[in-house]
């Protein structure tokens, strides 16, 4: 009787700490703002233009959530992504000059690439 409780006790908390372990992480709110005040520093952007610019991350972090809630397919999720990330870096475009542009994508992570290796190979 009491092996059989340890037993079950034992796979609920295997099973709680699989769950856990897979659940998916949300983009931090503190660390992504703090990031977009680097970046309003680092291009030297005046208020209006730091505000515009904060809008238009803010924006597009609303879209990419709300995006990545649905159940799209892995493929169509990502394409649609990816044109949301073409159209803010767009709005950026127009709104920086030139050099700031430039700056802001040497500031911008690379896309694409993965830290660390996953097992398998994905198609």
């Amino acid at each position: 009787m009491i092996q059989k409780g340890i037993f079950t006790l034992a796979a609920l908390m295997l099973l709680s700490f699989t769950t856990f372990a897979q659940a998916k992480k949300e983009p931090n709110p503190e660390k992504r703002a703090e990031r977009i005040e680097k970046m309003v520093t680092d291009l030297n952007l005046d208020e209006a233009t730091a505000t515009s610019f904060k809008q238009i991350e803010e924006d597009f972090f609303a879209k990419a959530k709300e995006l990545r809630a649905q159940e799209l397919e892995r493929s169509e999720k990502r394409e649609q992504l990816k044109a949301l990330q073409t159209a803010k870096d767009e709005q950026i475009k127009e709104l920086l000059s030139d050099e700031q542009y430039a700056k802001y994508q040497e500031l911008q992570p690379k896309r694409g690439k993965r830290k660390g290796k996953r097992g398998g190979k994905r198609s």
